[in-house]
């Protein structure tokens, strides 16, 4: 329950960081990062591990170009099969937006930019519904907490 409850709060912290340039997230948008964190969970942490950094047998895909990402997950390189029988082009773009998402909160949260306000951001789309504002440092608090876990593994 509680890795169900950290992955909850960090997907919702990278959907946040990834509508950083909009004013509210969009349904649609949780769905799309939601779905390639699912994706990605299904079919790449195996070997890329759980943040894209690598793993003793396949190398990172953190800083990898979205058209050689493509390429590579459609068409296989080195040991890696392709998984164009099983990925569609649209799946392997939402998987390809989550681990941009993931290298833009890497960044944000080591220069410490929007850091704050796209916690605020996660709290207003996810818990103000149901939560006071008076529970809202706490809250900011929490995810942050789950958020440098995350990465710090």
């Amino acid at each position: 329950m509680k890795g169900k409850v950290l992955l909850a709060l960090v997907s919702l912290f990278l959907i946040a960081v990834w509508s950083i340039s909009s004013a509210e997230i969009s349904v649609p948008s949780l769905k799309k990062a939601s779905k390639g964190q699912q994706l990605y969970t299904d079919n790449c942490v195996g070997c890329h591990g759980d943040k894209g950094l690598g793993t003793a047998s396949a190398p990172s895909i953190c800083n990898v170009k979205q058209n050689a990402f493509m390429k590579a997950v459609m068409d296989g390189k080195g040991s890696m099969p392709s998984y164009k029988p099983d990925l569609s082009k649209s799946d392997i773009n939402k998987i390809a937006s989550y681990i941009k998402a993931i290298n833009k909160a890497k960044k944000m949260i080591s220069e410490k930019a929007n850091y704050s306000a796209t916690l605020d951001s996660v709290f207003d789309s996810s818990c103000a519904s149901c939560h006071p504002e008076s529970f809202r440092a706490q809250a900011k608090a929490t995810i942050d907490a789950k958020v440098q876990k995350f990465f710090s593994k």
